[in-house]
């Protein structure tokens, strides 16, 4: 494969999504809730896996989630290679509830991430990625009070934006088993909900006529965030001749405390009116306010069995207490909880004659407890996930690795029907892509 063709494809995968009018993952009515939906920040390969990384030590991708996990152990290895990823999401889902149904699908930007050995056991990594997201749009009709005529108004409710962070981990080599990491983030965005409502006029059309009035809120966010993490990798050994030899295989554990500052809240909202074409016009602003959000701690901690190369099995687990969590616009029916999660995955690369071009396949499962109730019940996220690595194109003549397109599917269930909720059910399959350039740009001269 050429390197034109390689660049080209890395910018379809990175741009399209941002400049397409498909841009965000479909309506997600949940999103309505505080920040939105909330993007966990690891890599495609680790999606594949059931979203488990931070006790993950793979050379060959970045590592999003766990500074201390992207970092050379001190003697033990030698990876100084240059990594560029870019990737971008695609999502089809089916909403439905006690009385409707309906489709809904989007794309968009993933993360954009570039790593960089600063010496042999510092490593530094650059990220801007999706931290949350609002993506929600949804309907209703009610009767206008005290109205002799039973006329009724159509209220129309539309959410957009988010919250991005650019990112920065640096890793440490403190002994062959330990490494140490500290990641800082930057938090900013904003994110914009439009109410509206129009007298109507023909209950069987899907857009009345007439002009609609309401208002805008914009909100945007600035915050900071820091993780200290740490990673721990020994190896097992085994009897041969009644002596204690390296078995290749290596356990490791990880952990992340993510840390976040009062984020700031610039709010304020406008009058608007939004023709039958849907164009929205701004008017005047009402009010203008500033307040903070305090958002939870995040703790999470994996294990993990690896061969390097062939084969690894782990399992992760994080838990954050969003029950003082407050954000503007959220209703009564809305509370926070405890959140929790619990994923399991695996990955295998199959022997072949030329093993730096063998693919590599991966499993998994995510369990997670979403860290808000609607009338009272706490909300479920079950997945089950796929993921696949190609190599791609030949193998450097420095010795870096070729690119690699990595692909995971994930499919799963959000919500679930009740006759004592309102919830609303999401069925949704996800296609995560991205492309991975190594290169190594450090090559030590040596006199011959």
């Amino acid at each position: 494969m050429s390197r034109k063709f390689v660049f080209l494809f890395f910018l379809v995968i990175v741009l399209f999504p941002a400049f397409s009018q498909a841009q965000g993952l479909g309506n997600s009515p949940y999103s309505q809730i505080g920040i939105g939906d909330l993007i966990t920040p690891v890599s495609v390969q680790n999606l594949g896996t059931g979203g488990i990384s931070v006790a993950g030590y793979n050379r060959e991708y970045i590592q999003l989630s766990n500074p201390a996990a992207s970092v050379n152990k001190k003697g033990l290895y030698n990876d100084s290679l240059v990594k560029i990823e870019g990737a971008g999401s695609a999502q089809y889902k089916v909403l439905s509830n006690s009385q409707t149904r309906e489709n809904s699908s989007g794309a968009n930007f993933r993360y954009f991430a570039f790593t960089l050995p600063i010496g042999k056991v510092w490593n530094t990594t650059l990220s801007m990625q999706p931290f949350s997201a609002k993506d929600q749009t949804f309907s209703q009709m009610a009767p206008v009070t005290n109205d002799p005529n039973q006329t009724t108004k159509q209220f129309n409710y539309q959410g957009k934006g988010g919250i991005y962070q650019i990112a920065l981990n640096n890793g440490w080599g403190i002994g062959k088993s330990l490494s140490l990491g500290l990641g800082m983030a930057y938090l900013f965005g904003p994110a914009t909900t439009t109410e509206t409502a129009v007298l109507v006029n023909n209950p069987y059309a899907p857009v009345q006529s007439d002009v609609q009035h309401g208002f805008r809120q914009r909100i945007n966010h600035r915050g900071l965030a820091f993780k200290p993490a740490m990673h721990y990798r020994k190896e097992f050994y085994k009897w041969k001749d009644t002596v204690l030899v390296p078995a290749n295989i290596f356990w490791n554990v990880g952990a992340t405390l993510q840390i976040f500052t009062p984020m700031m809240l610039q709010i304020n909202t406008y009058n608007v009116r939004q023709s039958s074409s849907g164009t929205v016009s701004e008017d005047s602003l009402v009010s203008g306010t500033t307040q903070t959000a305090n958002l939870p701690a995040q703790f999470t901690m994996g294990f993990s069995i690896d061969k390097p190369n062939r084969w690894m099995v782990g399992v992760e687990g994080g838990i954050a207490n969003w029950t003082n969590f407050s954000y503007p616009g959220d209703i009564a029916s809305y509370q926070y909880r405890v959140a929790w999660n619990l994923g399991m995955g695996a990955e295998f690369r199959p022997v072949t004659r030329r093993q730096w071009k063998a693919r590599t396949y991966r499993v998994g499962v995510n369990f997670s407890r979403l860290p808000y109730a609607v009338d009272g019940f706490q909300l479920n996220d079950l997945s089950g996930s796929l993921g696949l690595t190609i190599p791609v194109g030949v193998r450097g003549a420095s010795g870096a690795s070729f690119p690699k397109i990595n692909l995971a599917i994930i499919v799963g269930q959000r919500g679930a029907l009740t006759s004592q909720s309102s919830a609303i059910q999401e069925i949704y399959a996800r296609l995560h892509l991205s492309i991975l350039i190594t290169d190594k740009w450090f090559i030590k001269r040596r006199i011959q």
